[in-house]
Formats: structure tokens, C-alpha cells, sequence
């Protein structure tokens, strides 16, 4: 029976991670996707047999894309494998969120460090020259892609003539892009993690009711003051800034979620409408600066604390 399961965690994990490098379509979702399997079943497992599930996967993931020649790095699989193996190990320690994000994140960000690294070393180069050459590359293949859309020629020459500075204003926020992006994806799995594991009647910490979590307000303040040094005219401490003020208004988006999480609660809205609402403003990229701006104005407005009395006033009367 234990074989069984051992060999059907391996199948299942397999399939995920073919399906997810052969279908283009899956590859929004594959970030949050791809840990999930491994954080269940090498729970289920304990560490030991589940160190050798995650291994052997691996391996047979390496050899399957290598054999059917599919253009995703194996490394892709690594990152985000090893991901579900750090997300059930610091689970485990039963921390708050806070503390769970940050050791997750920080353990994410050097898995992608590691595999930006190699792949630099493979190809004869360092780390930064692969990331710049990287970044160059897709500024460019997305300029083609615009001038292919059939946009104005006059328009098209006018971005040509700007990819250097795009490239170079890339490069400089891409800490805060990459420390964003880690500390996302750990985020929104732990949430998907905790619906499975509780749809399979599994332990999961009690992080405590998400739709109530709060930044402490005086952290508002670096969000003024990020955006002042970002006005200073001065190359580097425009890029301190920026990156200070991305990471800042990304913790504050996730107090704007929070928030309309606490009123879809209240309103009982069904599962499937919030979920369709959540994945629209996650698609469109525009609108997580508004959710942001609503996790800063809570900060004042306290719109849930409103809510709560607001809710008693009415039964009173």
C-alpha cells in the first residue's frame, strides 16, 4: 500500500509537471500550481520517504523534458518542487504568516538566485550578464510583438527608440520585482495549500483570519518617504526608491486584499464569484495599484473596523 502511494505521488506529480511545460495555456497558473503537489504529498509522506518522492520525481522530470525536447528549463521544476518541500518543512515550525512568507520567500529567492547562477555558468557568463542579456531580449521580442499588433509605424520607431531606457529601468527594479514575486507566489500557494490540506482532513497551521490582517500603520510612512528619495535626481537613489516603494505598495496590496476579502465575507459572496474576481484583477495587471491605494487608505479609514460598526448599529436597531 505504502509502495502504491509512493509510486502514484510520483505519476500524479509527473503528469502536473509535463502538462504544465507542454500547455502554454496552464503557464500563468504554474507558479502556484507546481509546489502544491509536492507540499501534499511529501506531508503525507514525512520527510524521509518524502525527500526520495521529490528526488526521484526530479529525475524522471529532467529525463521527460529532455527527451520530448520542450522548451521550459527543468530548472523551472526544481525551483518550484523544492518549493513545495520548503513550504511543508517551515508549516511544520508553525509560525505566523508573517514569519511563514518571509523564511519561505527568502528560501524561494535563493533557489531562484541558484538557478539564475548556473544558468549564467552554462552559457559562459556571470549571473548579472545572463540577467541583463535576459531582460534586453524580452524588451526587445515584446517591441517586435507590439509592431506586429499592426501599431502605428511612427508609434513603433518611437519605442524602438526608447529600449535602452526601458531596459535599463528594468534592471534597476528588478530586485524589487524578483523579492515581489517570491514573496507572491509563497503567499497565494500557503492559501491554496490551506484549502487542500483541509479538503483532505490534513493538518494546517491557523494562520487566524486572513481578512483581518494588517500592516502596522506607521510602516505607511516608508511609502512617503521611498517616494521622496525616488524624486531625487539622482540615478542610484532613483532606483533605491523605486525598489523601496515597490516592495512597500506590494505589502500594502496585500492589506487591499485583505480588505475586500473581509467584505466579501460579510456580504457571503459565493466561492466561485470571488475567486472570478480575484483571478480578474490578478490578470488585469493595472488594477493592483487601486487595491494597493485601498490597503493604504485603510490605514485612515479603517474600513473593516466601519464595517463592524456599522453591523452593530443595524442590529441594534
Amino acid at each position: 500500500m505504502v509502495i502504491t502511494e509512493f509510486i502514484f505521488a510520483i505519476a500524479v506529480t509527473l503528469a502536473l509537471f509535463v502538462a504544465l511545460a507542454s500547455l502554454s495555456v496552464l503557464a500563468p497558473v504554474g507558479v502556484v500550481v507546481a509546489p502544491l503537489p509536492v507540499l501534499y504529498f511529501y506531508s503525507r509522506m514525512g520527510r524521509y520517504r518524502g525527500l526520495l518522492y521529490v528526488a526521484l520525481t526530479l529525475v524522471f522530470v529532467f529525463w521527460l523534458l529532455t527527451s520530448l525536447d520542450v522548451p521550459v528549463p527543468a530548472s523551472y521544476f526544481f525551483i518550484f518542487g523544492s518549493l513545495g518541500l520548503v513550504l511543508s518543512e517551515v508549516l511544520r515550525l508553525d509560525l505566523s504568516i508573517e514569519k511563514t512568507v518571509l523564511i519561505s520567500a527568502a528560501a524561494l529567492l535563493a533557489l531562484v538566485m541558484a538557478a539564475l547562477s548556473w544558468h549564467g555558468a552554462s552559457d559562459g557568463g556571470s549571473l548579472s550578464f545572463f540577467v541583463e542579456d535576459h531582460v534586453a531580449r524580452t524588451v526587445r521580442e515584446n517591441i517586435e510583438f507590439y509592431a506586429g499588433t499592426g501599431a502605428p509605424a511612427a508609434h513603433v520607431e518611437m519605442i524602438r527608440g526608447k529600449e535602452a531606457q526601458m531596459t535599463a529601468l528594468l534592471l534597476g527594479i528588478m530586485p524589487s520585482l524578483v523579492v515581489t514575486g517570491c514573496a507572491a507566489t509563497v503567499w497565494i500557494s500557503l492559501l491554496a495549500g490551506a484549502i487542500l490540506f483541509r479538503k483532505r482532513n490534513m493538518w494546517y497551521p491557523d494562520f487566524g483570519d486572513l481578512s483581518r490582517w494588517k500592516l502596522p500603520d506607521g510602516i505607511v510612512w516608508g511609502v512617503l518617504i521611498t517616494f521622496a528619495v525616488a524624486l531625487i535626481p539622482w540615478r542610484a537613489m532613483l532606483f533605491v526608491g523605486m525598489n523601496g516603494l515597490i516592495i512597500l505598495l506590494f505589502l500594502y496590496m496585500l492589506q487591499g486584499f485583505a480588505v475586500i476579502a473581509y467584505f466579501f465575507k460579510v456580504k457571503n459572496v459565493p466561492l466561485f464569484i470571488r475567486i472570478a474576481l480575484y483571478g480578474i484583477i490578478l490578470i488585469q495587471h493595472l488594477l493592483l495599484l487601486p487595491v494597493a491605494m485601498l490597503g493604504i487608505i485603510e490605514v485612515w479609514a479603517d474600513f473593516r473596523k466601519l464595517a463592524v460598526s456599522s453591523q452593530g448599529s443595524s442590529d441594534d436597531n
